[in-house]
């Protein structure tokens, strides 16, 4: 008889309710999915090459060679350098 009469007395809850639902959407939808990668196991490994390490010198070899390599910037810039050279650098200083 109330709701035929336009009187809905659980209106607020409905509010309430639709609130509360619509915070927790709101915070699992912001949550990433956590990605998953697979390996084939029958795909073979390639093997990766060998680069020469910059640990197979001396201390004294090494420094003798990023002061040169900083000479050779010095007086040509970096762009003068040979990529050896530039790799040799980015090693060095992933090693530090």
């Amino acid at each position: 008889q109330q709701l035929q009469s336009n009187k809905d007395w659980a209106a607020w809850f409905n509010g309430i309710f639709t609130k509360v639902v619509g915070w927790f959407e709101s915070v699992f939808t912001r949550c990433k999915k956590p990605t998953v990668a697979y390996r084939n196991p029958n795909k073979q490994r390639q093997q990766r090459q060998q680069k020469p390490n910059n640990s197979s010198l001396s201390g004294q070899e090494r420094q003798a060679k990023i002061d040169a390599i900083l000479d050779k910037i010095k007086v040509g810039g970096y762009d003068n350098l040979t990529a050896e050279e530039k790799e040799f650098l980015f090693r060095i200083r992933k090693d530090i």
